[in-house]
């Protein structure tokens, strides 16, 4: 559960939620007038309301289905970008931080994730398959954006991908001194 603690980095998603325990809290289902609902995961919450994930109120899905081709991924997603909004302090070093990397624009970011996740939870994927979709995404824009310079920003928790990166997609993947 996010905290509505101070301490949080993100902002708490009520005003008057100061504090996690509440005046009142139970299991769900809970009561109309309990502070706190703790709901288990997803798949064991019983009774099974009609609105919890992966549903999408049925009078929006036809106009979210306009503009995102999965609206369970779109609505989530909103209430994710919620629930995540950092605290103002925080914002402001994200910005900064942001802001010294002199971004231009568009510029697409990628996450290879190696050491932490690979043969415990994850498969590994090589670097093409992640810039299979980095291609697919810059011929989209250049439908609409001819002269679009294609940009790419790696993270990784391996020293190695970037290198790797640069190697196979020098046109696209560099350092600040091959951005222009």
């Amino acid at each position: 559960p996010i905290p509505c603690v101070p301490s949080s980095p993100t902002t708490p998603m009520s005003q008057t939620c100061t504090d996690p325990e509440g005046s009142s809290k139970s299991g769900w289902p809970g009561k109309e007038s309990t502070q706190v609902v703790e709901l288990p995961i997803v798949d064991s919450v019983n009774p099974r309301p009609p609105f919890l994930p992966p549903a999408v109120p049925a009078d929006l899905v036809e106009r979210i289905e306009r503009l995102h081709g999965d609206p369970i991924v779109w609505w989530v997603s909103q209430f994710l970008k919620y629930m995540l909004r950092p605290q103002p302090h925080l914002k402001e070093m994200l910005d900064t931080t942001v802001n010294n990397f002199n971004f231009e624009h568009p510029i697409v970011g990628i996450h290879i994730r190696r050491t932490d996740k690979v043969g415990t939870e994850a498969a590994f994927h090589p670097v093409e398959e992640y810039m299979k979709y980095v291609e697919e995404w810059f011929r989209k824009e250049e439908l609409t954006h001819p002269d679009v310079k294609r940009r790419v920003y790696v993270a990784s928790d391996d020293p190695k991908v970037l290198g790797e990166c640069r190697k196979k997609y020098p046109e696209v993947v560099g350092d600040k001194a091959h951005r222009g």
